[in-house]
């Protein structure tokens, strides 16, 4: 990717990776453990690994280097980063490996890292985390390996990670507050509280100021739109014929006209009529449901790109093209777009690495697609399946992008929509109502690991007690636990899941 020097830190500590940084700000710095040296790639050949700058490499989470700094799941419990993910392909993830990795020392200058830190898996996991907040890309990358690393080497290179440097992490970048909804987390869930390393993390003082000119110079910046990215749009409707229409008028446009717009009706929408800059693929089925349409809509996908959209979207002339420009610039194969409603000031910026996804409007290639499986149908009816098809999205390896330069107005039609409830849900009628809802936690407990499974219980619990009087918590705590174990009962039943795996995590 780039020409820029690359500096080897042999043997690093958070110090002289700082150090490295500063004498050398234009260069990538590369670092690993003496013991991994004869399993590693060429470390001169790194930054050809590097779509940009922004992007931090390392070695693979699963190979035991990241086992400590599971509890972060207790507070970030839908971030994606966390995940088990694969080892044979990239992943993005925060838990940065003190056993190899590379990043630009420009980047690591402007996010001020931990002055105080003296462990490295640490001083890496709060730069991974902040990071992600401020544009960075921290990744897994298998490719820093020449060949496989016994399993004695990894073993020997497990760090330790103290509940003092958790618990500073934990103030870093999520703030005082969770410090305690973490300590509590562990006190319920592991049977142990850290009370000494609780009151260090609470103590601890803030970040530093983070240079964000130095990291805006760090973006790649999009070529002009070449005029060989063929898009297909994939639109499921049901009884909106004039926001429909609207939404055609708007994509023929587009300065990147799509190649084939394909839309789905599930009954109450006539085919429009019209000359159109593109080929208009009407399909009907006669069961509603969003993933049912949005899949039957994939069987007829013919172009390198597929843009996904709702019915009752605004777009803006340039959308398709800055969504095909950006994905090329920072070599992803999924973009979402900023979506704001009616008297709402679109959301600005750089795009950054994002932890859901949105259907709405986003831009993501066939081959992701067809990898990641297509949206998950015992979700039908219920709502959740884009943010459980980003999570297979990034598992199969595909990083997904927010990118905010050409926002998407989102009308909220009143009436309509892409999926109607004509019957009653299976759960309807219980005599003690499933709550959260179920493919809330069917997502979750399809894929988060334990702790996060957890932590967003503790979280939703604590939530639902502080909308409570005071006097009536005990039976409040009664009632959120007696739903939610009906709600877990149906999640289980939608995917046949019976309870996931018991232990999911890395």
């Amino acid at each position: 990717m780039s020409t820029d020097q690359i500096v080897r830190v042999v043997d690093p500590t958070p110090a002289g990776l700082v150090r490295a940084a500063e004498a050398h700000p234009d260069s990538w710095i590369a670092w690993y453990d003496r013991r991994l040296e004869p399993f590693l790639a060429d470390p001169e050949s790194w930054p050809g690994l590097a779509k940009h700058r922004l992007e931090i490499l390392h070695v693979g989470r699963l190979q035991g280097t990241d086992v400590p700094a599971r509890s972060l799941g207790f507070v970030d419990f839908d971030a994606p980063g966390l995940l088990p993910g694969p080892a044979n392909r990239r992943f993005g993830t925060p838990l940065i490996s003190p056993a190899a990795g590379l990043i630009h020392a420009a980047a690591l200058r402007a996010l001020a890292p931990d002055p105080k830190s003296k462990n490295l898996q640490a001083f890496l996991i709060d730069v991974g985390l902040r990071g992600i907040q401020h544009g960075l890309d921290p990744s897994s990358e298998p490719a820093l390996l020449r060949e496989p690393v016994p399993a004695e080497v990894w073993e020997s290179m497990k760090p330790a990670l103290a509940e003092a440097d958790l618990a500073r992490i934990v103030r870093r970048r999520y703030g005082r507050l969770w410090v305690g909804f973490h300590a509590m987390a562990r006190l319920l869930c592991d049977d142990r509280i850290p009370i000494l390393a609780m009151f260090r993390g609470w103590m601890a003082s803030a970040p530093g100021t983070v240079d964000a000119p130095a990291l805006a110079a760090l973006h790649p910046v999009p070529e002009e739109e070449r005029g060989d990215a063929t898009v297909d749009v994939l639109i499921p409707t049901l009884g909106r014929p004039g926001p429909l229409r609207d939404v055609l008028d708007d994509l023929a446009g587009e300065t990147l006209v799509p190649r084939r717009v394909i839309v789905i009706d599930q009954g109450g929408t006539a085919e429009p009529s019209g000359e159109w800059p593109f080929e208009l693929v009407f399909l009907t089925q006669a069961e509603p449901g969003a993933c049912r349409a949005r899949n039957a809509g994939l069987l007829e996908v013919r172009s390198e790109w597929v843009l996904l959209l709702d019915d009752d979207v605004r777009l803006r002339p340039g959308l398709i093209s800055y969504l095909v420009r950006t994905a090329r610039a920072y070599g992803v194969e999924a973009v979402s777009s900023a979506v704001h409603l009616p008297g709402e000031s679109p959301a600005g910026g750089l795009p950054r690495v994002w932890p859901v996804f949105a259907s709405g409007a986003s831009l993501v290639s066939a081959r992701a697609m067809e990898k990641a499986g297509g949206f998950d149908e015992n979700l039908e009816g219920g709502y959740g399946e884009d943010y459980e098809f980003g999570l297979r999205l990034r598992l199969t390896g595909t990083e997904v992008l927010y990118a905010p330069g050409e926002p998407v107005l989102h009308l909220k039609a009143p009436a309509g929509g892409f999926r109607e409830r004509t019957s009653s849900l299976p759960w309807s009628g219980e005599p003690v109502p499933p709550r959260p809802a179920p493919p809330v936690l069917y997502s979750r407990r399809k894929h988060h690991t334990k702790s996060m499974q957890n932590g967003y219980r503790l979280y939703y619990s604590l939530k639902r007690l502080s909308r409570a009087p005071f006097y009536a918590w005990l039976r409040e705590l009664r009632d959120t636990a007696k739903q939610w174990e009906r709600s877990v009962w149906w999640a289980d039943r939608l995917g046949d899941l019976h309870g996931p795996e018991e232990e999911r995590e890395p």
